[in-house]
């Protein structure tokens, strides 16, 4: 160890250094201070990156993770065939199924083995699927179809529904039908081939009513009607076997819509935009029907829940751009955070998106992309 009389002989023969040492210690403490607040007080969103083995020409619509999160289903070739793909390898595989035309919805059952397709009439579909069933007087119009993967069992569903869901399991689906002879929507249970249907309820005279099961058991479904601001709407629990109606969100302050459940059923996230057209994101407990505001304003596109249900992760307008993003609501800690830009091309066009484990995946204008949650 130096004494202090070494010291001091060292100073006074490179005293003329001094600044310039202490010019550099300034520099580097004001940079390795600079990284530190980024670090601890900053975030800066990660940029999303399109997935290999996904050619330009293959979009992908409506995709669902399966395999345990290794693979995920989706619809491409202009709705008119559906594949598989896994994302550590980039493999796509196409899924037997006969060459379809012009879907435009797509609802997969839980465990991704069929599909429930909402089509646009043409002579094309009729022909590829073999079927004497075309009518030009229909020509256009939509109607919904169900397919098992499995045993390539192609079934047509009755007309005129609105709004397609699968129940728990995946033993029924329950749809909402627009009738010719009766006013406004009435809301059904059927097989998923269509068969069998029961009348659960008629939904009075509105034009349009979003209804899902999604992971809810017990027999329940929600619902809530279609209106525009500056009308309000609630959100309605359904039991289909006590036949028991409960509204969720009493004296709303807008209308409600962008319903999801979370995987156990028991939350619910939604949007409601006020008479300002101010739109607001919301949690709703189904246990207590306690209602928390998650303090972001902006119209959600799409959102996903996170396994263990404590943050969930919503494509919305919330950024000061207005352009779509990915945002992390904490619910546990009460906060949120913008954690992905996406390329400028598809800031306008987020369909889908999906979580699994550390990966985000989203589908903008077409492009399947995905980056690493924080």
């Amino acid at each position: 160890m130096m004494s202090l009389s070494q010291i001091a002989d060292l100073l006074r023969r490179y005293w003329i250094l001094l600044p310039a040492i202490l010019a550099i210690l300034i520099v580097v403490g004001f940079l390795t201070g600079g990284l530190i607040f980024q670090s601890l007080g900053e975030f800066t969103p990660k940029v999303s990156r399109p997935l290999a083995g996904l050619t330009e020409g293959n979009q992908v619509a409506f995709p669902a993770l399966t395999d345990g999160g290794k693979s995920m289903v989706y619809l491409s070739d202009q709705g008119s065939k559906f594949y598989r793909y896994e994302p550590q390898t980039s493999k796509v595989s196409p899924l037997t199924s006969p060459k379809f035309a012009s879907i435009q919805q797509v609802v997969w059952s839980p465990d991704r083995g069929r599909v429930l397709m909402a089509v646009t009439n043409n002579l094309t579909f009729f022909q590829r699927i073999g079927s004497p069933l075309y009518d030009p007087k229909a020509n256009g119009l939509q109607s919904w179809w169900f397919f098992d993967f499995g045993t390539q069992k192609l079934a047509r569903l009755p007309d005129r529904i609105q709004e397609v869901t699968w129940v728990a399991g995946g033993s029924k689906i329950i749809f909402s039908q627009f009738l010719a002879d009766a006013p406004g929507i009435t809301v059904w249970l059927a097989d998923p081939d269509g068969g069998a249907a029961e009348k659960l309820f008629d939904a009075g005279g509105l034009d349009a009513v979003h209804i899902t099961a999604e992971n809810l058991a017990g027999a329940n479904l929600i619902y809530y009607p279609e209106i525009e601001a500056p009308a309000q709407s609630s959100l309605f629990l359904h039991n289909y076997v006590s036949k028991q109606t409960k509204e969720l969100n009493a004296n709303p302050k807008g209308s409600a819509s962008h319903v999801r459940v979370s995987p156990s059923g028991t939350k619910v996230i939604f949007d409601e935009t006020d008479v300002a057209a101010n739109s607001k994101i919301y949690l709703l407990d189904l246990g207590s029907n306690q209602i928390k505001d998650l303090t972001l304003s902006g119209q959600t596109a799409v959102s996903a829940w996170d396994s263990a249900e404590t943050k969930v992760y919503l494509a919305t307008t919330a950024s000061a751009a207005g352009d779509q993003s990915i945002w992390i609501v904490d619910l546990n800690q009460g906060t949120n955070q913008e954690i992905s830009r996406l390329p400028s091309e598809s800031r306008r066009g987020i369909s889908d998106l999906l979580v699994f484990g550390k990966t985000a995946y989203y589908v903008g204008n077409g492009t399947l992309y995905s980056f690493e949650l924080p």
